[in-house]
């Protein structure tokens, strides 16, 4: 269910604001590509909470399908991606800090995945707290209450 008016929606440059439950899931899957506009912690949280859910059930069946958690993450990133920059915009934190702090995730487990034992072992602790630190305020950022809607942001 939306429960946005016709107006929020053009001003958000996003048909599902407000949307709840599994409107919030379609409206995902259609806005796979929409870096621009604005979605809410509904849209943000219920999609968080669907993903989680596929993802238990690729761990359950990786053993019968290998693979099936590289596919999900394949298939679900730029979305994901996407929809956190809206979220990002809704809460009025800039939407490119989202890509600038799944970039850091992503570099960090590149290096974690090239570099010796020893090495990562000595320095887990900087990893670890990075990666705490950074998750943390992703975090934050999504629980931020909606900005108000003006009609400067159409423009």
């Amino acid at each position: 269910m939306v429960n946005s008016t016709p107006e929020e929606q053009a001003l958000t440059n996003n048909p599902y604001y407000r949307a709840t439950g599994l409107t919030a899931v379609t409206g995902w899957f259609k806005n796979y590509f929409n870096f621009t506009g604005r979605s809410t912690r509904a849209e943000f949280w219920w999609m968080y909470l669907v993903i989680f859910l596929i993802e238990i059930v690729c761990k359950l069946v990786s053993s019968l399908v290998p693979g099936a958690g590289i596919a999900l993450m394949v298939v679900t990133h730029v979305p994901w991606l996407a929809l956190m920059t809206r979220r990002y915009r809704d809460a009025g934190v800039p939407g490119y800090l989202a890509i600038v702090q799944a970039l850091a995730n992503w570099a960090l487990a590149a290096v974690a995945a090239v570099v010796p034992l020893d090495w990562f072992y000595t320095n887990r602790f900087w990893f670890l707290g990075f990666l705490v630190i950074n998750n943390l305020v992703v975090f934050i950022v999504t629980l931020l209450p909606s900005r108000q809607l003006s009609t400067a942001e159409a423009a």
